[in-house]
């Protein structure tokens, strides 16, 4: 039986959330395995930046959920009553089945794993990079779809035609006073995903026109200047965020990081091509 979140046998209920982020991995490893192939790479290294990704990416994603949970559930449940209850598994701090994960947590987590993988198996970490780039693109194209079906992270409301009614509202969204049924709020999920297939349009034809000079890594590096600047506006639109210092929410603080990284490894690579020329 289909339902507006799931697909529902029995006792046991299937949530769209979860087939659209399996979808999400699934199309990303298929890609990142023929994108090895095509480079002459062991695709089998997959097997274990998936699963330390995937493990450190719970691991950290609930560790910062616990220590800042976004405004609806810090009302009840607390950083303080995540550390008063560690024991509870309905609830508690451990108990990830029953929900709770931060996406910055998750993209630092993910990213550790897949770094800590690919060191391990003594690959080299910027040919990888390039090579994980277009399916991690691909992933991020599907994955923010599942928060469309689940409701989750949207806007504030609007009267543009692509608006949603959601059953589901996050706090000053959920006072039907003002809000009555039938308001329609801001996909931002479905922004961020539409923003990342742009950027992965572009990241296409810039590689293929700059292929004889990239060098290695600067896909990945190309890749995070096109997206990173859509998934930080976008959280300006959320409601429900953790907010820190200059009222910008985690991710955002992660989106500056990486674009700092970007601007650096640009400035290095344009001096040390002067350098260079200078040289010759």
């Amino acid at each position: 039986m289909l339902d507006r979140y799931g697909i529902r046998l029995g006792v046991l209920t299937i949530s769209y959330f979860g087939l659209i982020l399996l979808l999400a991995v699934l199309v990303a490893v298929a890609i990142s395995w023929r994108e090895a192939r095509r480079r002459g790479q062991t695709p089998h290294v997959l097997f274990g930046v998936l699963t330390w990704a995937l493990v450190l990416g719970v691991v950290v994603g609930r560790l910062v959920y616990v220590l800042a949970p976004p405004p609806s559930v810090a009302q009840i449940y607390s950083r303080s009553w995540y550390f008063s209850h560690p024991l509870d598994l309905q609830l508690g701090p451990f108990a990830i089945w029953s929900g709770g994960l931060n996406r910055a947590g998750i993209a630092i987590g993910a990213a550790l794993g897949a770094l800590i993988s690919l060191r391990r198996q003594g690959c080299d970490l910027r040919t990888w990079a390039d090579t994980l780039t277009p399916g991690l693109l691909a992933g991020l194209v599907i994955a923010p779809w599942a928060n469309v079906v689940n409701e989750q992270l949207f806007g504030p409301p609007t009267v543009l035609p692509w608006g949603m009614a959601l059953a589901r509202r996050a706090a000053p969204y959920n006072d039907l006073t003002l809000y009555p049924p039938g308001t329609r709020f801001h996909p931002t999920p479905a922004y961020v995903s539409l923003w990342v297939l742009g950027a992965m349009a572009a990241w296409l034809l810039l590689r293929r026109r700059f292929a004889g000079r990239l060098q290695p890594g600067e896909t990945f590096v190309l890749a995070a200047a096109l997206v990173t600047p859509g998934i930080f506006l976008a959280d300006f639109l959320r409601a429900d965020v953790t907010r820190l210092l200059l009222g910008l929410s985690i991710f955002q603080w992660l989106s500056l990081l990486v674009l700092l990284g970007v601007v650096m490894w640009a400035v290095r690579r344009i001096t040390g091509g002067r350098s260079s020329s200078a040289a010759g």
